[in-house]
């Protein structure tokens, strides 16, 4: 049973980001309007939801408090040892546990996650 919590910040993402995803050719998930952090909780540097996956490509929302962008990252190598059916669904070179080894994400937003998600600042 994976010990470890995610990440609890959450984006929601603008109107033209949505766009952005909606357009990757062959996108193979519903897009969202919100994503939350896929890494460890306490990580260090930005936060990742992945966006979109698009062929053979990740596209992966990216954001500080500065910023939000989508960038195409490699995916990361690793399987889970006693499942090898079982990926690792993060990006290569991920800082901290692989994505089987965190907790499963909540079905609905509880006050923790709640308390961390941002909205960017409207569009003027």
């Amino acid at each position: 049973m994976p010990d470890q919590m995610r990440c609890p910040h959450g984006l929601r993402f603008p109107l033209t980001l949505l766009d952005q995803l909606r357009r990757i050719p062959y996108g193979a998930n519903e897009i969202n309007a919100v994503g939350w952090c896929s890494l460890v909780e306490g990580h260090s540097g930005p936060h990742h939801a992945l966006g979109q996956s698009g062929g053979e490509d990740d596209h992966w929302v990216r954001w500080t408090d500065a910023g939000i962008e989508v960038t195409v990252l490699p995916f990361c190598p690793t399987v889970m040892p006693e499942d090898e059916d079982q990926p690792c669904t993060l990006f290569d070179g991920h800082e901290g546990p692989h994505d089987y080894e965190l907790e499963d994400y909540p079905t609905t937003v509880d006050q923790r996650f709640a308390a961390y998600y941002w909205a960017p600042p409207a569009a003027n």
